[in-house]
């Protein structure tokens, strides 16, 4: 009996403890702060895209979840990052998350929101705008572009010799008749 009165003393005594250091502010809540970068910028052709999710400061006890919605146009949607054939996989580590998107798309364009979830404690990053693009091989389109100035440069010599040396030739012809 003296056993049970003891431990229950202990027992209230933690509890107006953890009050006490709760109230005061010297322990404080579970809080969790996430970053994401405003805009990220991929081309089609990088095949994937990397996606960072930092945790500023956690006071969390434990492990977290992650979780990934993508903002579209047409709505939104949760990703599933655990499917195994998903194009889209989060990886995470003590404070940074990541989401990895496969098989880029232009149809990819969005805000990309990360979320984490401690056991107390829940929060979400701004947004990521990603921008996918297709640019196409600039050299490829310089070397285009002279070949066609140089065709077009020909094409202008011709027509506008042609009818000179017809001139020349009738004038030439003519004369040779005459004399």
């Amino acid at each position: 009996m003296g056993q049970s009165r003891f431990s229950d003393f202990l027992l209230q005594d933690k509890g107006v403890l953890f009050s006490f250091l709760y109230y005061t502010g010297i322990l404080r809540a579970c809080e969790v702060t996430v970053s994401q970068p405003a805009v990220h910028k991929a081309v089609v052709s990088q095949h994937s895209v990397t996606l960072p999710c930092q945790i500023k400061e956690p006071r969390c006890p434990g492990d977290f979840d992650t979780y990934w919605f993508r903002y579209l146009a047409s709505g939104y949607e949760e990703l599933d990052t655990a499917a195994h054939n998903s194009r889209f996989s989060s990886k995470k580590s003590a404070f940074n998350t990541t989401l990895k998107i496969k098989g880029l798309q232009i149809e990819d364009s969005g805000v990309y929101v990360c979320g984490i979830a401690f056991n107390d404690a829940a929060a979400t990053g701004i947004g990521t705008t990603l921008v996918v693009r297709e640019i196409v091989n600039s050299h490829r389109n310089r070397i285009l572009i002279y070949l066609l100035a140089g065709i077009l440069t020909c094409l202008l010599y011709v027509l506008y010799n042609c009818p000179v040396f017809t001139h020349y030739t009738l004038y030439s012809a003519a004369e040779c008749v005459g004399a």
